[in-house]
């Protein structure tokens, strides 16, 4: 295959349920509404995430597992998503730093993913009120031994929304101090659906989410995060080696069938 270039981004967060896939979500679905071709994907297991996003991207979603396609994989995997995309968006899976299955001497999917395929990085946190001195939260993030750094970082789950003002304030505090680029704060919301977990499995189908949480998270992301900061970290990827091309498919005759889906 080559080198190929495309903008990608890695959305991983400080722990379990701190709001990425709703994140995810939104993002998904503003970068559609902007025209743009997206491709998505899920680190581990997380088999209903990928069938929600998608019936948003109309793509294929992939779990990047590496119990599943080991660690080479994830580089070729990369490869295939990204043809004929935009952008490349992954959704991390638990805490950045919690280890694969919690187990800390086996490196989390995220880190990997991160490291070996050279992905900017967003910080998604849960944070009831935003204060000058979240910077010493962060800085342990950014700091920590073998982590991978952090492009930017999004606050979630806040008790009230940052006028516009305060934003462009803690914009200017979190540049002077060489934090990750500051992208917004969503507020803590209310809402009947909810999305599926990463720990899901197929004996509870939450798959079927109203119309209403995808409109939801889509104006929640449009209204409090800087969509073009996302846009320029994604810009930032440098370009990869596959390291084995795509084996073309020979074209034979098939059938063709159809399947009842919730999407449709």
């Amino acid at each position: 295959m080559g080198r190929m270039t495309i903008p990608r981004v890695c959305i991983v967060g400080e722990s379990p349920g701190v709001g990425k896939s709703f994140f995810v979500t939104g993002l998904l679905m503003a970068l559609k509404k902007r025209g743009m071709s997206v491709s998505c994907a899920v680190l581990g297991t997380a088999l209903q995430q990928a069938v929600v996003y998608s019936r948003i991207v109309r793509r294929h979603v992939r779990c990047l597992d590496t119990d599943l396609i080991g660690y080479s994989g994830l580089l070729n995997s990369v490869g295939e998503l990204s043809i004929g995309a935009d952008i490349l968006i992954v959704d991390g899976t638990g805490g950045i730093f919690d280890g694969r299955c919690y187990d800390s001497t086996r490196p989390s999917t995220d880190l990997v993913c991160i490291q070996q395929e050279e992905f900017p990085s967003i910080l998604v946190c849960e944070l009831d009120r935003l204060t000058p001195s979240v910077l010493a939260r962060l800085y342990g993030f950014t700091s920590f031994p073998d982590g991978p750094g952090f492009e930017g970082v999004i606050f979630n789950k806040t008790r009230a929304p940052l006028t516009h003002g305060e934003c462009d304030n803690f914009r200017e505090l979190f540049s002077a101090t060489g934090a990750p680029d500051f992208l917004g704060c969503i507020p803590r919301l209310s809402c009947s659906d909810d999305l599926p977990k990463s720990y899901d499995y197929q004996a509870v189908n939450r798959t079927l989410i109203s119309k209403k949480l995808l409109d939801v998270a889509c104006e929640v992301v449009e209204s409090y995060i800087d969509i073009d900061g996302v846009l320029t970290i994604a810009d930032s990827a440098k370009s990869f080696q596959d390291k084995e091309p795509i084996t073309p498919v020979p074209k034979k005759t098939c059938r063709i069938a159809v399947a009842y889906d919730s999407c449709f």
